[in-house]
């Protein structure tokens, strides 16, 4: 979820791993995005002027400009944020349809989703669902990101995403607010952009679609394997996919991680 510091460092980190594989000769044909990663799966892909260190430097930029000013933060609703699992999509939607106060935040994996409430305590909820037969595990989140209750934060927004170095992508990038991909127009790539903060991350159902489009080997250029283990969730019991991640582990330090993730693609014959 956005912050000052933490949408910099992850541009910074996917800009470092992206180079390292380019100047291997590895070349992805798609990307995909996890919330604040959006804007990132675009710069990667082409789609934000980024030739030189100047032009990474006029990014950061925007990127604190965007999450520096904290105004935006008065229109996130607080509340209660809790991982749910054990839940079938039917049961989901079911439980969304019936619950005022319950927002789906992201459907990461079929193990991994996150609900919130404005007014319901943890407890609630975990009653609440564990009547549609899921289980619930509390978390740290306690903002309305990703759901119709940020709306006017979202817009508050659309100032800074419209002042982006946007040019029109070389590679194929997909939303986790569309599951599809992002059209050619810069314009409506900013409608997107806003969009996606107003509606649910939907990692696993992007994974689904490219999965559909025919893509085969996923590689997580990021410090940690959070969306490597939603991906393993995902495409449990596919045997044609092929899953990497630069993230570190308690038993794979970064060096560890980046060679098993090169060799692991090159085995793959990229």
């Amino acid at each position: 979820f956005p912050s000052h510091d933490s949408a910099r460092t992850l541009f910074v980190v996917s800009l470092a791993f992206f180079g390292i594989l380019r100047s291997l000769g590895i070349r992805p044909s798609a990307f995909v995005g996890h919330s604040t990663g959006e804007i990132n799966a675009l710069m990667l892909a082409g789609g934000l002027c980024c030739s030189n260190a100047h032009d990474v430097q006029n990014i950061l930029s925007s990127f604190e400009k965007i999450y520096a000013d904290s105004s935006y933060l008065d229109y996130v609703a607080k509340g209660v944020v809790v991982l749910c699992a054990g839940l079938g999509d039917e049961e989901l939607s079911q439980l969304l349809e019936s619950e005022d106060d319950v927002y789906l935040v992201s459907d990461n994996s079929p193990l991994h989703r996150l609900v919130f409430s404005r007014h319901k305590t943890s407890e609630q909820l975990g009653a609440l669902i564990a009547a549609y037969g899921g289980f619930v595990l509390p978390t740290q989140l306690d903002r309305a990101y990703h759901t119709p209750l940020f709306a006017a934060g979202a817009d508050l927004m659309r100032q800074s995403y419209e002042k982006l170095p946007l040019v029109p992508v070389r590679d194929r990038v997909y939303s986790c607010c569309s599951t599809e991909p992002y059209p050619e127009s810069t314009a409506e790539q900013v409608e997107i952009l806003i969009k996606q903060w107003k509606e649910p991350v939907r990692f696993r159902q992007v994974l689904l679609n490219m999965y559909r489009d025919g893509y085969r080997c996923f590689l997580e250029p990021n410090a940690r394997k959070t969306l490597l283990g939603f991906a393993e969730s995902t495409f449990h019991g596919f045997d044609d996919v092929s899953l990497f991640s630069t993230g570190t582990a308690k038993e794979c330090g970064a060096v560890d991680s980046l060679a098993h993730s090169i060799v692991g693609l090159w085995l793959q014959g990229y």
